[in-house]
Order: C-alpha cells, then sequence, then structure tokens
C-alpha cells in the first residue's frame, strides 16, 4: 500500500535524506525547514524517487498542520478555562469579603442586642422595686 522508504516521522527525516544522498549539517531542524529541504530534494530527484520524496513532505506537513492545530485548539481551551476559572475566583472572593462583613455586623447586632437586653433587665428590676416600694408606701 504504501512505499517503506517513505518518512512518516521527523526523526527518520535526516536518516532518510542521508540515505539518498544528502549531507545535512549537524544543527537542529523543525518541521518546516525539514519540509523545505524535502521540497528541494524532490526538485533534484530521479523521477523514480521523486514520489516518494514529495510523499515524505506531504507526511510532514500533515503532522506539522495537525500539531499546530492540537496547540491552537489546546491553547483557546486553556485561555477559556482560566479565563472562567478566574471570574470564578473573584466572585468567591467577592462573596468571601460580603460573608465578613455579614459575620461582622451580625457580631455588632449580637452586642448591641445583648447590652439592650442587660440595660432593659436593669430598668425592669428598677421598675419592679418601684412598683414594690409604692405598693408598700399606699
Amino acid at each position: 500500500m504504501t512505499d517503506p522508504g517513505l518518512v512518516r516521522l521527523l526523526p527518520k527525516v535526516c536518516k532518510w535524506l542521508e540515505s539518498n544522498g544528502w549531507i545535512l549539517a549537524a544543527e537542529l531542524y523543525n518541521h518546516s525547514r525539514f519540509i523545505s529541504i524535502l521540497a528541494t530534494a524532490a526538485l533534484h530527484s530521479k523521477p523514480s524517487k521523486l514520489k516518494s520524496t514529495v510523499l515524505a513532505a506531504a507526511f510532514l506537513l500533515k503532522a506539522n498542520v495537525t500539531d499546530q492545530a492540537s496547540n491552537i485548539f489546546a491553547e483557546a481551551i486553556a485561555s477559556k478555562a482560566l479565563g472562567r476559572l478566574s471570574r470564578l475566583v473573584k466572585k468567591l472572593g467577592s462573596m468571601a469579603k460580603f460573608l465578613t462583613a455579614n459575620d461582622a455586623q451580625r457580631a455588632e447586632s449580637t452586642l448591641a442586642l445583648k447590652f439592650m437586653s442587660e440595660t432593659l433587665a436593669g430598668v425592669s428590676s428598677s421598675l419592679d422595686a418601684m412598683a414594690l416600694m409604692h405598693s408598700y408606701a399606699a
């Protein structure tokens, strides 16, 4: 179905090119650079090697496009997720501030009610004492 000499993975490109008479420098190559080299190789290939060279470049192009698309989708998904998480964190922070303020207000209200209760108990005792004195006086 396919030629066993076809290059489908980037690490095999150097070996494949060297096996076909190309001398590569010891520098690192990326997909774009190898595709350019394979296109040049295709221009200089014998008709019997032309198909293999063009298919090797096509497979690398496909892999490069797939990698690029995967990276774009991954970045978009991560960005959207981080955006939603940051909004959630802001909402949680706002809720925490509200609850803290609410707790403080409740504490103040509880202290005020306790003070009012103690004051009313004192007033009630005073009124009871006055009523008792008034009943003795009469």
